[in-house]
């Protein structure tokens, strides 16, 4: 993770199999907001866009706890099976 101003970069460091190199996967930014409680604002990566997208979680809102917003955009990335999430993914 990485802090830059009121976003929180999250990344994940996926390990090939033996001879494969590591390789540093961006899975999402989360915005703090306070709506009267502590929420983030979700910001999936898109790998094909080469761009953080502001996104909707799989509890259908675009902002969330960071717990939602990490599951949400590890699904997606590192089990390839972004049908499984609702919202627009790509």
């Amino acid at each position: 993770m990485e802090a830059k101003g009121p976003y929180l970069y999250v990344s994940v460091l996926r390990t090939g199999s033996e001879g494969e190199a590591e390789e540093i996967v961006p899975l999402c930014r989360l915005e703090f907001i306070w709506m009267g409680e502590y929420l983030w604002g979700f910001w999936f990566y898109s790998a094909a866009r080469g761009r953080y997208e502001w996104n909707v979680t799989m509890k259908g809102r675009y902002e969330g706890s960071p717990e939602e917003c990490f599951d949400c955009a590890a699904l997606a990335h590192l089990t390839g099976a972004p049908s499984r999430i609702s919202g627009t993914v790509y």
